[in-house]
This record gives C-alpha cells, structure tokens and sequence, in this order.
C-alpha cells in the first residue's frame, strides 16, 4: 500500500513536499564533527582568556625598566632625583640627588659608614648643552677627588644601557656604573682598573628609593 511504502522508504511529504531523511550513519558521523568542533571552539576560548590575563604581567615587567636610549641625552640620569639608601658589603648609607640649573647639573649628597667609620661625599653630575656631554665631579672625606666624563654604554648584564662615569687618579681609573634601573631601584658597580682596559669588581650597590622622605636627614657633606 502507498502507507507502508512510505514508512520503507527514506523520504516522507512534509507541507506537501518530499524530504529524504538523512541515514543514521551519517547523522552520527554530523555528531562526532560537532563534538569536535566543539571541542575545540572551547579550546581556543580558553588560550585566548589565559592569553589576557597574562598580558597585563608581561607589559609590567617589560616597561618596569627604564630604557635611557629613549630619553634625550640631558635627561639620562633624571631617574637619580630624589632620595635613596644604598648598602653593600661592610657600608650602607642614604643618600639625595637634586636638580639644579634647570636640570642641567644634578647635586649628589651622601652620608653613611664604611666599615663602621663615618662616610660622607658629594659630587655634581653636569651636563653639557653645546656638545651633550655629562662630566661628574666627586669628593668626599676620605680625601678622594675625581673629576670624570659619564655616557651611556651597554651593559652585559642588562639588556637596556646603563650611565657609566669614568675617572683616573695616580694611575688608576675607576668605573662607576649605573643600570638595571626602575623608577624605585638601581644597581651601581664601582670597578677599578690599572691600565684603564681590564677592570675588577670592587664594589656593588643596590639603591631603593625613599618615598617618605622625613625619613632621610639633612646632608652635610664636604664642599665642593
């Protein structure tokens, strides 16, 4: 009869119109694809939901640092302005760095101890307009005078510049390095050499920044 040849067979009318039902073989093979599908519609929301939440890490600890190769140069040691304690093995001491004509030269005032005994020094970075160059001039009580050039300088263990000053007395000549520097720390090597070519560490510093600066006493170091 024309009713069970319509239950044999595959197609049946629906508004008025023959539809050819899809084999069971084939809708578990339709299934298995949207599992699939699926599958990895969620495997690409979740990379990209990890993917954001470690971005805003990765950016902090990219531009954390400051990359003197971005300033001009008379704005290379702005990162010392203010106060900070410093400390190495056998002294420690605090510290202020502060602008003076027009940011032109920056006055360095330092108080600590050095092996227990009283240490005080102070030096003026100054920076050059006409030819863009930073000499520094450094003295303190122990009797230490040096007068140098500073510019910036790759650094082996940075890979952002560092400010290097340079000095020579009586034959040697010293190196004082800054780099690995942020808006709240810096590392400083000071490296000595006898021939001005293969240097040695003598000391490293790191420096932390004073927020609170009723913390940090007046500077009376010895005059220039």
């Amino acid at each position: 009869t024309r009713e069970s040849s319509h239950r044999d067979s595959p197609e049946h009318e629906v508004g008025g119109r023959e539809v050819r039902q899809i084999p069971g073989v084939w809708l578990d093979t339709l299934n298995r694809v949207k599992r699939t599908l699926m599958t990895a519609i969620r495997t690409c929301i979740l990379v990209l939901i990890c993917a954001f939440a470690l971005a805003p890490r990765q950016v902090v600890a990219q531009t954390d640092h400051i990359d003197l190769s971005s300033l001009l140069p008379g704005q290379r040691f702005d990162f010392l302005v203010g106060d900070w304690t410093y400390s190495f093995d056998g002294g420690s001491g605090k510290v202020r760095y502060a602008p003076a004509v027009d940011g032109s030269v920056i006055r360095e005032s330092l108080e600590g101890q050095i092996n227990g005994s009283p240490f005080a020094g102070s030096s003026l970075i100054t920076h050059s307009n006409q030819t863009n160059e930073w000499t520094q001039q450094w003295i303190d009580s122990f009797g230490t005078h040096l007068r140098g050039t500073a510019e910036m300088a790759e650094h082996s263990e940075s890979d952002l510049p560092a400010m290097v000053s340079v000095f020579e007395s009586d034959g040697t000549y010293f190196k004082h390095v800054w780099y690995d520097i942020t808006q709240d720390r810096f590392e400083t090597d000071l490296l000595v050499s006898s021939d001005g070519v293969s240097y040695r560490l003598a000391r490293r510093a790191p420096y932390v920044r004073v927020r609170d600066t009723t913390t940090v006493p007046e500077h009376s170091p010895p005059q220039m």
